[in-house]
């Protein structure tokens, strides 16, 4: 790694000031830069990789901005500020703005950007679009703009990281992250550990609360992106940070209490609360004054929701260094299920020897297995019967016959009710037995599985869906 300081003949749009703001916080540092002189200082430049003329690549300012890398592979950038604060000041809160150009590279372009709050670096920190390595006791947030996908979908995608730990995930094509013209940037922590993150005019994260974060001491800024086999222009602009250092520690207080709520029977729901006061919160959520298992965060999420929870009181008390506090009850109401299942699709199979029935709504598999609840026409006989996955069941037969209608009657399949619904008493459906024709193909795909490489076989090849024939899409 090559490390170069501008040196100032001329010190420009560089301010540090200090300043008392209203409720006792103090205003601290100010860097503002819009990158028009190379005489300016307050950062350090680091780079590494080689130009296509190789030589050694350097992150350079030129043409009015701040050139991380070039459209060209194996380069990586990064500038580090200074701390903008005193010697073991904490910084309560900060708002950082600027302009950035990610893209004008490779057909399909790599690798991206991240910007970096903590006390994980120094000044000669380089780093790319994951941002720094930041490892326990170093602290730090990323906001991770990374537009190539190594092979576990996780890209392309605007990603917040606490501490090197991924906190929230917003996907993204490429062509939203990327452009050929420079995009406005807004990136605030608030005191209380929220983060707003606004990309292209559009809010992408608000009060988003950040699970593990504590103020920090020491902290410095920086920003880095890299390009590996292939690349994208990385540029940055009109860059300005301002910093409010910390004030004495307040008690919890919430913003925004936990809503009561109703819902289907065996759906979904969600309880929240966004606290205020210093980070970092502990949670613990109540149903009717008991502790839930587990739940610890600002929201609860609970699914299949029983007709039992019907009335149920939560609510979540607050805790940090200070104090704590209990919020308001949200009173959940839950819908019972009345409607009996139906048949929604049945289709036979390409080895003419089952039949895969799917089901409106999740059905019991005492039922849904039970060979006497069905009967085939043509003279079909069952061999076995499978449940796929809660609303899909396979039921072996004997052979079909190329092109011939059959035609199942299906009886005392019940849904999961908390009182069990039965499908309506000799439900039909008919489906055509497959034909082999010459020149068709036929092709299923399963999404979401990791690994790209032919070693990542057995993993697909072990994954449920796979092993049960059931794709994503066919």
């Amino acid at each position: 790694m090559k490390t170069h300081r501008l040196y100032p003949k001329l010190l420009l749009l560089l301010a540090i000031v200090f300043n008392f703001v209203p409720g006792g916080d103090l205003l601290a540092g100010t860097f503002s830069n819009n990158f028009s002189s190379a005489t300016v200082s307050g950062f350090t430049l680091n780079g590494s990789g080689t130009r296509p003329d190789t030589t050694a690549f350097m992150p350079v300012i030129e043409g009015g901005n701040l050139v991380l890398t070039y459209a060209e592979n194996g380069e990586n950038g990064t500038i580090v500020l200074d701390e903008l604060d005193g010697p073991g000041s904490t910084v309560g809160s900060f708002n950082a703005n600027f302009k950035i150009r990610i893209g004008g590279g490779s057909s399909t372009p790599a690798d991206g950007f991240a910007f970096f709050f903590g006390n994980a670096i120094d000044s000669t920190a380089n780093f790319g679009e994951e941002g720094p390595d930041v490892t326990d006791p170093a602290k730090g947030i990323t906001v991770a703009f990374d537009i190539y996908d190594n092979g576990a979908a996780e890209a392309p995608a605007l990603d917040v990281k606490v501490n090197g730990v991924v906190v929230a995930t917003t996907p993204y094509t490429i062509q939203r992250i990327t452009s050929d013209t420079f995009t406005d940037v807004g990136i605030r922590l608030n005191a209380n550990g929220t983060l707003r993150v606004v990309y292209k005019g559009v809010v992408v994260y608000d009060n988003l609360v950040l699970e593990g974060y504590a103020p920090l001491t020491g902290g410095r800024f920086a920003l880095g992106a890299r390009t590996g086999g292939l690349n994208a222009n990385h540029w940055i602009d009109d860059l300005v940070i301002t910093t409010t250092l910390a004030g004495a520690p307040t008690a919890p207080t919430i913003i925004t209490q936990p809503q009561s709520q109703t819902v289907d029977e065996r759906s979904s729901v969600t309880f929240s609360v966004l606290p205020d006061g210093t980070p970092p919160f502990g949670f613990i959520w109540y149903s009717n004054d008991v502790a839930v298992a587990g739940a610890t965060t600002r929201t609860l999420s609970l699914s299949n929701v029983s007709f039992s929870a019907n009335g149920a009181v939560f609510k979540v008390q607050v805790t940090n260094s200070i104090g704590s506090l209990t919020s308001s009850n949200a009173v959940l109401t839950v819908t019972r299920d009345a409607a009996p299942p139906t048949i929604v699709g049945v289709r036979g199979s390409e080895a003419f020897n089952s039949v895969t029935i799917t089901y409106s709504e999740p059905v019991t598999p005492g039922t849904a297995t039970n060979a006497a609840n069905y009967a085939f026409s043509g003279g079909l006989t069952i061999s076995d019967l499978t449940m796929v996955n809660p609303t899909t069941v396979r039921i072996g037969t004997s052979a079909q016959t190329q092109g011939s209608n059959y035609t199942v009657t299906v009886n005392n399949v019940q849904d999961t009710a908390g009182t069990p619904n039965s499908i309506a008493p000799n439900s039909t459906a008919t489906f055509t037995s497959f034909i082999l024709s010459t020149g068709v193909l036929k092709w299923e795909f399963y999404g979401g599985i990791p690994g790209a490489a032919i070693t990542d076989l057995d993993t697909f090849m072990a994954d449920p869906r796979f092993l049960a024939r059931n794709p994503d899409r066919t």
